[in-house]
């Protein structure tokens, strides 16, 4: 089932159709989360390719196709991922 936006809005009675309806959602997007993003090591690492750094944005990784080197960021600015190449 996909998901349905369900509007609350200020003075709205719970009724038994909206509780439902959150169950529903929390059920189908824990089904999606299982299926799809708890595989583990099934899934592939992609890191950027760039010749330059992007936004450093926390987590971001690339790897810098001028110097060869992997780069992470801690949300202000990258790093050498030391180690790997």
């Amino acid at each position: 089932m996909a998901y349905v936006k369900n509007t609350w809005l200020t003075g709205d009675f719970p009724t038994t159709t909206k509780l439902l309806h959150l169950e529903t959602q929390y059920d189908d997007a824990k089904a999606y989360i299982d299926a799809n993003l708890r595989k583990g090591t099934a899934l592939p690492l992609i890191v950027e390719n760039a010749a330059s750094a992007p936004t450093a944005t926390a987590a971001r990784l690339y790897f810098d196709t001028v110097t060869l080197k992997f780069y992470a960021a801690n949300g202000t600015s990258f790093a050498a991922v030391s180690g790997v190449v």
